[in-house]
Order: C-alpha cells, then sequence, then structure tokens
C-alpha cells in the first residue's frame, strides 16, 4: 500500500472509528511541534478539519503559521464543497454530487447538511471565533496569525466595538487587564480558574498591550475611541 493510500485509510479508519477520537488526533497533529513528517504529511492532505481546529489554535501559544494557513484553506475548500452540493436533506445520501467524494467527507458533509441546527457555520463566523478566543486570551501569537493569514488571503476580519456586545466586552476585558497591571505590577492578570483548568489567559501585562495594538488594526475607526474603565 503505497503512503497516500494509507493516508486516506488512516484517515477513513479514524472517522469511522471514533469522531472523538480522530478529533483528538487532530488536535496533537496540530498543536504539536512540527517536526514529525508523517503527522505533517497526514495533515497536509486531510480536507476534513473540523471548526474545533480553529479553537485549538486560538488557545494553543505553540501553534505556527502553517497549520493556520492550512486551517484557512481547508476551510475555504469545504465552504467551496458545501456550497457546490445541490440537494435537500432528505436524498443527500444518493446525490451524485455527495456519491463521488471520499467516505469520510461524504459523512462529514452529510452530517453537516442533516443537522439539526440547520445553519453552516461558513469561513467568516469560524474567523471571527478564532478572532475573539485569541484576543480574550490575550494569545498574542495566535492572533497574529489569524489576522495576518486572512489578510494575504483577503478574507475580512473585524472587531467592531461599536455593534458587537461580544467585541465591545472583549475589548473591554483587555483594558481592564491593562489598567490593573499598569496600577500593581504584582496584579494577578487573566483569571486562574473555571472549566477548562488547563487554559488560562496570559498574565502578562505586555500580553494585554500588544494584543490591544493588534485588534486596533483590524478595528473600524470609529470604534477607537477612548473607553473608560471603572
Amino acid at each position: 500500500m503505497d503512503s497516500e493510500n494509507l493516508k486516506i485509510q488512516l484517515e477513513e479508519e479514524l472517522y469511522k472509528a471514533s469522531i472523538p477520537i480522530y478529533k483528538q488526533f487532530l488536535k496533537q497533529a496540530l498543536l504539536r511541534n512540527s517536526s514529525t513528517t508523517f503527522i505533517n504529511e497526514v495533515l497536509q492532505n486531510l480536507i476534513i478539519l473540523p471548526d474545533e481546529c480553529f479553537g485549538w489554535c486560538a488557545c494553543s501559544r505553540n501553534v505556527c503559521e502553517t497549520n493556520i494557513r492550512l486551517l484557512i484553506e481547508r476551510k475555504i475548500e469545504l465552504d467551496r464543497l458545501v456550497k457546490s452540493i445541490s440537494c435537500n436533506v432528505s436524498d443527500c445520501s444518493s446525490g451524485s454530487n455527495i456519491d463521488s467524494l471520499p467516505f469520510h467527507i461524504k459523512q462529514y458533509v452529510i452530517n453537516l447538511l442533516k443537522s439539526s441546527a440547520g445553519v453552516y457555520k461558513d469561513i467568516s463566523y469560524v474567523i471571527n471565533e478564532s478572532i475573539c478566543k485569541s484576543a480574550e486570551y490575550a494569545n498574542v501569537n495566535a492572533l497574529t496569525l489569524f489576522i495576518k493569514v486572512c489578510v494575504e488571503k483577503g478574507i475580512e476580519c473585524r472587531f467592531n466595538t461599536h455593534e458587537d456586545n461580544r467585541h465591545r466586552e472583549i475589548y473591554t476585558w483587555i483594558l481592564e487587564n491593562i489598567r490593573k497591571g499598569e496600577e500593581n505590577p504584582d496584579a494577578l492578570l487573566g483569571w486562574t480558574c473555571g472549566p477548562d483548568s488547563a487554559i488560562w489567559p496570559s498574565t502578562q501585562l505586555l500580553d494585554y498591550k500588544k494584543t490591544r495594538e493588534l485588534l486596533l488594526t483590524i478595528m473600524r475607526k470609529r470604534d477607537t475611541r477612548k473607553y473608560v474603565v471603572w
């Protein structure tokens, strides 16, 4: 069996055996140092990269530009694929457009189309989520990479504190930490407890300042007005 078929078989077996295992494998591959050739080759040939991958990278301080770029490119491909499939939920399992797809891709798209939510989240949605999460965790590396790749790919990424409540809350949170850190160099920034004790925001004042600077680069001019943090 050649290496290409081996990769396809691995992907199919991972997906069929257990979606959680499949996602666990992807998470390990995305967030580890890019020195393992086999894992890199597998990632390069995956077209199905669940939206959770964006969240993992937004929280990780070790994520690299190659993987951010890969995620965005694969998401764009998936957007095009979903858009091109013209079938309704009742007969999509037998539609000619679906039947020609590899097993794992077909199953993934069918599940998307049959989702009870009925709403497909495209690249614009996941980029907004990634920007928000990276900023909330003051993850300068991830935020920098998401913005950089989006600019290169011509993908709009905006931070609009005037019209978006979540953006406003995150920006206020960043300013609160900057104020706290400047008033007391020994102050504990971010938070140190929560639902996921393995993932906490930065505790470094410099990270919050850099996060604010990055957000200003994608913030509408009308949103750069001064915020008063009490």
